[in-house]
């Protein structure tokens, strides 16, 4: 018996098409570090559960909410960097954790590599019932601690599921083989739930973290360079602490973080050609650089390739996105 299981390999050099293709995730990427982006997603979904894994070359910033009707952990791989997620670490111990269609903000560490699972919210109750998964439901917590005694399986089994089928595909026709890979998955998932809502709640983010969240937001799509004293009245903030928001935050000044953002909206102009029509100097001077020729050097300072080599190799198709692997 044939299932609707599937295995896939996502790779994007551009971050806004990114953010597109990690739906269901309904998600805002924000590069904050210099250097050409790229990425990798390699995904299987099985019985309705997508696990995968995501390398990721620049430091990002990421800003919405977890996928509606999904239950979402992830965690770095052993030995990396930890995920600053909703202001707190999460690691191999400490899961990343969010309800369906939960608000978040995380960053991801330059060079990253961590897996992220998403289970359905109904596949959640049938496993775990109505009165733990409605206990979670209602829970605000933001990261959830693995069984001390067996360190976390689940980000194992994860690894060695990605690894197998992404070789393996064909594998995946075979429902007995699917149900097996349910449900070794659910019973790792076990070593932290049922949920008895009784865990620590992790504090709401300090007022600095509210700032810098609301001045990434009203400066998304501003075309022209924002000065720091306007984020600072925009926000409700001295300008020194907003600069103290921004440096705990991101380790960047608002001043050149809105200057990168700007830099990278350039690009996805030019690498998607959304407008035919669209030039360097067009998709330069709207968003906001009129000295041309520091605009150009500075491009390939950051991307490490002329902007007319970008536009050169301009996306002429769409690639497939997590939610095209859903059934």
């Amino acid at each position: 018996m044939a299932t609707q299981s599937s295995a896939a390999r996502i790779k994007s050099r551009d971050v806004d098409e990114l953010s597109m293709l990690v739906k269901p995730w309904e998600l805002t990427l924000r590069p904050v570090s210099p250097g050409p982006f790229h990425s990798l997603l390699e995904c299987v979904q099985v019985n309705g559960i997508l696990v995968y894994r995501e390398h990721l070359a620049l430091r990002q910033l990421a800003t919405g909410s977890t996928p509606a009707d999904f239950f979402t952990f992830g965690a770095p791989l052993p030995a990396k960097t930890p995920i600053d997620w909703c202001g707190s670490e999460g690691n191999s111990k400490h899961l990343c954790y969010g309800r369906p269609a939960s608000e978040v903000d995380f960053i991801i560490p330059e060079d990253s590599d961590h897996v992220v699972i998403l289970i359905p919210t109904d596949l959640m109750r049938s496993y775990f019932g109505e009165e733990a998964i409605e206990a979670a439901l209602s829970d605000q917590r933001h990261h959830l601690v693995c069984n001390a005694q067996h360190d976390c399986n689940l980000l194992a089994s994860t690894v060695r599921i990605i690894s197998k089928y992404l070789s393996h595909p064909e594998l995946l026709a075979d429902a007995r083989e699917c149900k097996a890979i349910e449900s070794q998955l659910m019973h790792d998932v076990a070593e932290f739930f049922p949920y008895d809502n009784t865990g620590v709640h992790y504090t709401t983010p300090t007022r600095r973290r509210k700032a810098f969240l609301h001045a990434i937001e009203i400066s998304g799509d501003i075309r022209k360079p924002l000065t720091v004293p306007e984020i600072a009245v925009a926000t409700g903030m001295s300008q020194r602490s907003l600069r103290l928001a921004f440096q705990e935050s991101i380790g960047l000044s608002p001043r050149k973080y809105l200057h990168l953002h700007r830099m990278h909206k350039v690009r996805h102009e030019l690498h998607t050609n959304e407008a035919e029509t669209t030039s360097i100097t067009e998709a330069a001077s709207h968003w906001g650089f009129t000295e041309l020729g520091r605009f150009a050097v500075e491009y390939k300072q950051l991307f490490g390739e002329s902007p007319s080599k970008t536009l050169g190799n301009r996306t002429t198709s769409t690639p497939r996105r997590l939610i095209d692997l859903l059934p």
